[in-house]
């Protein structure tokens, strides 16, 4: 983890408290270091949708 982890995970813990919707601290920290890489998230978990900015790629499912 670097600082600027760190700070990508406080400003999406933020955003999601002010949507009133917030997902699990681990699932935050991993969508923080995905945000940081640029790299896009391969998951089945479909709260990460809440995260602005996060590419998600749902298994099995078509891109759009």
């Amino acid at each position: 983890m670097t600082a600027t982890t760190a700070d990508r995970f406080g400003r999406i813990a933020f955003a999601l408290r002010e949507k009133g919707g917030p997902i699990p601290t681990n699932d935050i920290w991993i969508a923080a270091h995905a945000l940081e890489t640029g790299g896009d998230l391969v998951s089945f978990d479909r709260h990460f949708e809440a995260v602005d900015g996060l590419v998600l790629v749902r298994p099995g499912e078509q891109a759009e």
